[in-house]
């Protein structure tokens, strides 16, 4: 089940970990030792290609492909790393009822003195616990700092501090003096800070809210939570809502990226209110954004560089800040790197089990619910190939009262294999929003999640498996649909990302338009007609 929401004014007392200001140097509380230096290890491809195909020289086959993809992978997530032990044994199994797998907590592929690492909460996402930048300053005045130093002082890179001064002094002249409440935080430090949110509240909750450690942007050292000083007085905490509407927080909405700075966690585009961009809607419950994996915060700024910030916002204003397809700082960055996808799923910890992925494959806290990673950063190869087992025409008591037609499609899935939106089923069946293929308008390439919300296509993943539906006579398979939980679309449908499909033998209710003629059914890999996979006739 998908961990449920929570909103961060319900962690008011999270602030006593994590406040601070930017004119006083105050001390704070020193951090477990960090463990031993991580060790790199080379990826490796999963399989090698078939002793055939290699002598002939004139063939592709599909173990080709995983050992490309597997390359591919490693030269955009980065050379994996594995700790010589778990950087946080409050996260480790028999710690509590929600837990990492010790591959997850030891395992990173992040390196952190890139501008553009990509952090997120995916393991492709993780930093080494023994990571801290070289090049610190404290942010009072601007001094050549440490990393142990920086367990007492508020700290940020020397060149993100390069442009946070002009910025400072910018909102100062404005009438906005600033109130800096988080910059650096080392991984001891992420440690304690989110144990902190989850005795304030409870695990899955705190996940959306705060990062594990070693998936936080803050260790970074280029990350800052921004305020002004008359915020940090109105109220309990600064972490409540409404800052982006202040004039202080639009004026950091148009003007930071002058000075290298970014909002990674934007509100989805689904999720914006019809009249205002700094608050969410209120006619549907606001789910993580989950092109980012955490609510909207409109007070994180990440530094990237005058350059890029300057080119990401072009990109940012050029994809359409209000349409499905507006771009966030991760797409940004994984489009640079050659990533398909909007994002990766998060480590597993037992909050999403059946959206979750793991280094640990069925070691991890949701076994077999979860897509395995290697080594590469790439998902490993299924165990097999798909079955389509048959395809038939809902009966009225199965299709209830969905006006349209509905096929019951059963489908035999090895496991380790990997599908993608949009997730579609029958009203009632735990899926928020859309169901499924309201009418003939309404195809994998324009769907519509949520209500009041504007129909986007999802383009074909590699190795993602879907069911396609079309009208009998051939033609493009236009309703093709992922295999997963359908509470896994009330989320994931907002994005288009890979997924582990369920294992085993299961029925999917596949909701259409109305069509009374015969269709047409088989699996899709990667856009395409599987291989080997029939196509059914449906009457």
């Amino acid at each position: 089940m998908l961990a449920r929401l929570m909103r961060r004014d319900e962690f008011v007392g999270a602030v006593a970990l994590l406040a601070a200001s930017a004119c006083v140097e105050k001390p704070r509380a020193a951090p477990t030792p960090s463990p031993d230096a991580a060790q790199t290890v080379a990826p490796a491809p999963s399989q090698t290609a078939s002793s055939d195909a290699q002598t002939r020289g004139d063939a592709r086959t599909p173990v080709d492909a995983e050992v490309d993809a597997a390359t591919a992978a490693a030269a955009s997530y980065g050379a994996f790393r594995r700790s010589p032990r778990a950087g946080c044994l409050a996260l480790a199994k028999g710690s509590g009822p929600r837990w990492l797998a010790e591959a997850d907590l030891r395992g990173s592929f992040v390196d952190g003195d890139d501008l553009l690492a990509l952090v997120n909460r995916s393991p492709q996402g993780a930093l080494p616990p023994d990571y801290a930048p070289r090049d610190m300053v404290d942010i009072a005045r601007f001094q050549p700092r440490t990393p142990a130093d920086c367990d007492k002082y508020q700290c940020i890179r020397r060149e993100a501090g390069d442009g946070l001064r002009p910025l400072l002094a910018a909102m100062a002249r404005e009438g906005f003096p600033a109130h800096i409440d988080s910059v650096y935080r080392s991984y001891a430090m992420q440690c304690q800070t989110f144990q902190g949110w989850v005795k304030r509240s409870e695990f899955c909750a705190a996940t959306e809210q705060s990062a594990l450690p070693g998936h936080s942007q803050h260790q970074l050292g280029t990350t800052i939570d921004l305020f002004t000083q008359a915020w940090k007085a109105g109220g309990a905490t600064v972490f409540r809502q409404g800052f982006g509407c202040t004039k202080p927080g639009r004026w950091l909405q148009e003007h930071s990226w002058e000075f290298g700075f970014v909002f990674p966690y934007p509100i989805h585009p689904d999720d914006l209110h019809e009249k205002d961009d700094c608050v969410a809607r209120s006619d549907h419950v606001v789910p993580i954004n989950p092109k980012t994996g955490y609510r909207y915060e409109h007070w994180h700024l990440r530094y990237i560089g005058k350059e890029h910030a300057a080119a990401f916002h072009a990109a940012l204003l050029a994809s359409g800040p209000r349409s499905p397809s507006a771009l966030t700082l991760e797409q940004w960055i994984r489009g640079r790197r050659g990533l398909v996808g909007d994002t990766e799923l998060p480590v597993c910890d037992g909050c999403n089990c059946g959206a979750c992925s793991t280094l640990a494959s069925a070691e991890s806290a949701c076994g077999g619910r979860a897509l395995a990673v290697g080594e590469s950063g790439a998902a490993l190869p299924a165990s097999g190939a798909p079955t389509l087992v048959s395809a038939r025409r809902a009966t009225d008591a199965e299709a209830g009262k969905w006006a349209g037609t509905v096929l019951a499609v059963e489908v035999d899935v090895p496991e380790r294999t990997l599908t993608q939106p949009p997730f579609v089923g029958l009203p009632g069946a735990g899926l928020v929003g859309m169901p499924g293929f309201a009418d003939v308008g309404t195809t994998t390439h324009a769907f519509v999640p949520l209500p009041k919300t504007a129909p986007r296509d999802y383009p074909a993943l590699p190795r993602a498996l879907r069911v396609g539906a079309r009208a009998a006579g051939g033609g493009e398979f236009v309703y093709a649909a992922g295999l997963a939980d359908a509470a896994v679309g009330s989320v994931y449908n907002r994005a288009n990302l890979l997924v582990p499909a369920p294992v085993g033998k299961k029925v999917y209710m596949l909701p259409l338009p109305k069509l009374d003629g015969p269709l047409e059914v088989t699996l899709l890999l990667g856009g395409e007609p599987a291989p080997g996979a029939p196509v059914l006739r449906v009457n």
